[in-house]
């Protein structure tokens, strides 16, 4: 006499792939964290040169010159 677990470990089975997780660019991720945190040192302790910020964000001056030219549109 077949046992139903013996029987159903025969029978084959079809494997569903998991879901992937979704793709998250670091690099646009990083990018906005540190526009509004240079958005946010504007507004809150008024204008600070190129040269102070991209040390402390590990950035290239152009970098950050980029980045204050995406937030030209928007009243600091």
């Amino acid at each position: 006499m077949e046992l139903a677990s013996e029987a159903r470990a025969s029978e084959p089975v079809e494997l569903i792939p998991a879901p992937s997780p979704p793709v998250i660019d670091l690099r646009v991720s990083r990018s906005t964290s540190r526009r509004e945190e240079i958005y946010h040192l504007a507004v809150t302790s008024g204008l600070a040169s190129v040269e102070e910020l991209y040390t402390p964000f590990e950035v290239t001056a152009s970098t950050i010159r980029r980045d204050l030219a995406l937030h030209g549109g928007r009243r600091l």
